[in-house]
């Protein structure tokens, strides 16, 4: 099952930064769906934005959630259900095909 990340909304839940998308199936339905710890931390490493600091301000959630933004929105995703909650992740790099074309007019500029 796959749909498309049109947004989504960073919340604090028992102290712990939780990321609800928005995703749109190709039939028009829109839902909430959580992403896995595993894919924020591929997208935003803690580290960037804490240092070796334990805890986040929560007026660090308009940051976090801007960064996230601009690297999800309109990525493709594949759905499932656990225990009750929908969860996304990306689709695997196995079918990316890199052709060549666009690194060789922008290697030439």
């Amino acid at each position: 099952m796959n749909g498309t990340i049109v947004d989504i909304k960073p919340v604090v839940e028992v102290k712990r930064l939780r990321i609800i998308t928005r995703v749109r199936e190709e039939n028009g339905r829109i839902f909430n769906a959580c992403l896995p710890d595993r894919e924020l931390s591929a997208i935003l490493p803690r580290f960037i934005l804490l240092g070796r600091c334990g805890t986040a301000p929560e007026d660090l959630l308009a940051t976090i959630a801007s960064i996230i933004r601009k690297a999800v929105r309109g990525r493709k995703v594949r759905y499932w259900k656990y225990r009750d909650t929908v969860y996304v992740s990306f689709l695997s790099w196995r079918g990316v095909k890199f052709t060549g074309e666009e690194f060789e007019k922008t290697s030439k500029t």
